[in-house]
């Protein structure tokens, strides 16, 4: 509690609100009223924020938030049609668009709070996806393709912008999506992990899904538990592509366009770079399988490939990588088509 004001009477208005609030509630509802009283009584600056208090004992009514003793000033309407429009501007697979914008209308009248995408939250592309993996963030550790975000069936939701008091009564105005003012550690506990798992639960209770659990902010249109992301995208590659994928673990083969075996080509993060895992030998026994016609692989791609017979060189591997990465931006461009099982 704050020791800002002890002494000073609380201001009427906002007396007022508290015992708005406390009428009809339960005894644990009603303490916890008296709570927020006691923390922000006297406390000067408050005038500008009365009857726009709540509290977690107050207005939340799943167990995960009522021990939360955080003043927040609720969201106006504005902000939550706000938060909904902006759904329309993003880039999400259309009905599970419509999920997230019904979630976001939910949160705001049971909570108060006008939740929003955060930055990258929406539809990545593949390009995007690469970039997040190696920026050094530690935000995801998916390389491009291997996450529901690519194919827009995922978002990430935060808290931007949420404005709540310090136990000084000093107020929050600049809160960012992933509550770094709440949570300046970044730990996701205490006050903060409230927050997170109250999205979270009412995310699930309207048919959406969590992802890893580190991943707070994400929720996700299928439950791909026990599914391997590398296979999905290799089935979009074979089907977007020219040449034939498979993929396990992050790890991926492909048969080069000669229609035989499959040979190690790399992580997806690799192949996206033109530096897929080939060799002068691989190549070379691609090359030499029984009838090989690299007839898959696009005719740009081959331009200036020397004929089967001859050795392998350094600018067919670069041809090679080159093709292989086309076939990536194939399934990036029909992320549309993406199937989860």
């Amino acid at each position: 509690r704050s020791e800002v004001g002890q002494g000073r009477e609380i201001a009427p208005f906002v007396k007022l609100e508290l015992a708005r609030l406390e009428r009809g509630h339960d005894r644990a509802v009603r303490q916890a009223v008296a709570e927020v009283e006691d923390a922000v009584d006297g406390a000067a600056g408050l005038e500008h924020l009365a009857g726009q208090f709540q509290t977690g004992g107050v207005v939340f009514n799943d167990q995960d938030f009522h021990r939360s003793k955080i003043v927040y000033v609720a969201a106006t309407a504005a902000h939550a049609a706000e938060a909904v429009t902006r759904i329309g501007q993003l880039t999400f697979q259309p009905a599970f668009g419509t999920q997230v914008s019904t979630l976001i209308r939910l949160i705001h009248e049971r909570h108060g709070i006008a939740v929003g995408v955060c930055r990258d939250g929406d539809r990545r592309s593949f390009q995007t996806q690469y970039e997040l993996l190696v920026s050094g963030r530690n935000v995801t550790n998916a390389g491009p393709g291997e996450s529901n975000h690519n194919f827009g069936q995922a978002v990430d939701l935060g808290f931007a912008n949420l404005r709540w008091l310090r136990e000084n009564g000093t107020p929050v105005d600049n809160e960012t999506s992933w509550l770094h003012q709440l949570d300046a550690d970044k730990q996701a506990k205490g006050e903060a992990l409230l927050f997170w798992d109250t999205l979270r639960n009412e995310g699930t209770q309207q048919g959406l899904f969590r992802g890893p659990l580190s991943d707070r902010p994400h929720l996700q249109a299928w439950s791909d538990a026990g599914i391997d992301m590398a296979a999905r995208l290799a089935d979009l590659l074979t089907r977007a592509g020219r040449m034939r994928w498979t993929g396990r673990n992050q790890n991926y083969q492909c048969d080069l366009g000669f229609g035989g075996r499959y040979f190690e080509v790399g992580s997806a993060a690799q192949i996206w770079n033109r530096q897929a895992t080939l060799t002068l030998a691989t190549l070379t026994q691609a090359r030499a399988q029984p009838r090989a016609q690299p007839v898959m692989v696009p005719m740009a791609a081959r331009r200036g490939v020397a004929p089967a017979a001859a050795a392998v060189t350094g600018q067919d591997l670069t041809v090679m990588r080159t093709a292989l990465r086309a076939d990536f931006d194939a399934a990036d461009a029909a992320w549309q088509t993406w199937r989860p099982r």
